[in-house]
């Protein structure tokens, strides 16, 4: 089964059968259905709230008496950008808050920033932003850039830009070291009315960070990375 949409909400993240296993479920909508699809593994966090998108081989599965989708292994995802009409649906049902009070998510501080890690990433959307690697060809002086997940060389053009973030949140119970990326990241800045163009200049990626700190977020962590968050706007910060 295939399907068409805009995604319309943010996903929780879950811990499924006492496993860590990155689960989200995306509500997507085009002109005339609205549907809940249950998406796994590599394909968790892969897109945007208002991002079209395509989904195939999809599963029909049964849940509280209710049908939703389900991707499977031989499921596929990418950007849609075939129908320009579905920009006309409406984001009307969206339940990203700047509000954190809007949700049921945890609650904690971001208090410290400890690293940052601009990189290249395969732009493969299965391959969820997997870190390319720079390998050299044998016997040349010829590198190129190898996605290990997909097992496919790249010209440095064809990467994205994407960065992981090692921050220090502070909750009632705790404070950890957890794990942000380029998504959230880009939530976190645009939040404060600050530029979210993710740079390979760590000492500036750093500095945009350090101006946000502290800051309040509900979140979703899964193996200490946060997979889902909001955060209250504030503008003209």
């Amino acid at each position: 089964m295939t399907f068409c949409g805009k995604l319309l909400s943010p996903a929780t993240t879950k811990t499924v059968n006492d496993k860590d296993v990155p689960f989200q479920e995306l509500v997507l909508k085009d002109k005339s259905t609205k549907l809940t699809l249950a998406v796994w593994e590599e394909m968790v966090d892969s897109f945007e709230v208002g991002q079209k998108a395509k989904f195939t081989k999809c599963r029909v599965r049964l849940f509280n008496e209710e049908k939703k989708l389900s991707t499977t292994t031989s499921s596929a995802s990418e950007v849609y950008t075939e129908e320009d009409d579905l920009d006309e649906v409406s984001s009307e049902d969206e339940t990203m808050s700047d509000s954190p009070g809007s949700t049921q998510l945890p609650t904690g501080t971001l208090i410290a920033v400890f690293e940052v890690d601009p990189y290249l990433a395969c732009p493969k959307v299965s391959c969820n932003n997997t870190k390319l690697e720079t390998l050299k060809e044998p016997d040349i002086e010829l590198y190129f850039m190898f996605c290990k997940r997909c097992n496919i060389r790249y010209k440095t053009n064809a990467a994205n830009i994407y960065m992981r973030a090692t921050m220090l949140l502070k909750t009632t119970n705790e404070e950890k070291k957890i794990t942000v990326f380029s998504p959230q990241i880009k939530k976190l800045l645009e939040s404060r009315g600050l530029d979210s163009a993710i740079h390979f200049d760590r000492k500036e990626m750093l500095t945009k960070l350090l101006q946000i700190i502290p800051i309040d977020i509900h979140y979703t962590l899964v193996n200490n990375t946060v997979r889902n968050l909001t955060c209250k706007r504030i503008q003209d910060v």
